[in-house]
């Protein structure tokens, strides 16, 4: 889809002035973007096509992890180069499922360090959703994986929840989500903006919070880019280069 709209959108640039074609994409040229599309109301604009069938898949999504057809969260990597439209996309999929869903927009570029970015995730998380005692829960679970993270030591994460395991303080939040019927849209969006540490801790967090049900993560990035960044940590750190090029496959369900 993403393909289509950047031809669509360089057809359309070519008429535009030289400077115009060499600005980022701001949050307020999205907005701009989203409102021109939705004025046009044109069932054939290459977004609308896009965003419409992006829409189809999360709900199909939704209804199996309901009807328990599917355990745990589902991963869907929006790719496409910078400028392409994946803000606009993601946009527009926003407004066409507002009401329906919990969207929460976790900006991971916010957190001090990498290792942060757990605690900063379901803080983000309780903040949308949570009543206060499982708001607490949320963020003792986060804390747990940034202390991981950090020392990676699992006995003095274990003695954070006494005789309760990480697994079973996740198991908690997801029954609570199951409870209240609760459909969770978590969009994570320029991660071809960050570099190889954060890249990593971003697709991390996705993979280890998997188990959430009625959970959809929607995660925009340069496939390109992010596979050049996992690739050079893991010269760093002396692995096999060869599973750099199929990380990003591990953990994201469907590439759109």
């Amino acid at each position: 889809f993403l393909k289509m709209i950047s031809c669509f959108c360089r057809k359309k640039e070519s008429n535009t002035n030289a400077e115009n074609d060499k600005k980022e994409l701001k949050a307020d040229s999205v907005e701009s973007a989203v409102v021109e599309i939705e004025k046009k109301n044109d069932p054939n604009d290459p977004f609308t096509i896009a965003s419409d069938g992006l829409k189809s898949v999360i709900d199909r999504v939704y209804s199996n992890s309901i009807a328990n057809l599917g355990e745990g969260s589902y991963i869907i990597g929006v790719n496409g180069e910078w400028g392409s439209g994946k803000s606009t996309l993601i946009e527009l999929v926003k407004r066409q499922m507002e009401g329906d869903v919990h969207i929460i927009d976790f900006n991971p570029w916010t957190s001090h360090q990498p290792a942060n970015l757990p605690v900063d995730f379901f803080r983000t998380v309780a903040t949308s959703i949570g009543s206060l005692t499982m708001r607490r829960t949320m963020v003792r679970y986060g804390l747990a994986l940034t202390k991981a993270a950090k020392k990676d030591i699992g006995d003095a994460i274990e003695s954070l929840f006494g005789e309760r395991s990480l697994d079973s303080q996740l198991k908690a939040i997801g029954e609570y989500i199951k409870r209240r019927n609760l459909k969770l849209l978590i969009i994570i969006d320029d991660i071809d903006r960050m570099d190889g540490d954060e890249i990593l801790a971003v697709l991390k967090l996705a993979r280890r919070s998997g188990n959430l049900p009625n959970t959809v993560y929607l995660l925009a990035f340069n496939h390109e880019y992010v596979e050049s960044q996992i690739c050079q940590k893991i010269k760093g750190k002396n692995e096999d280069v060869n599973d750099s090029f199929n990380y990003i496959d591990k953990i994201v369900n469907l590439p759109f």
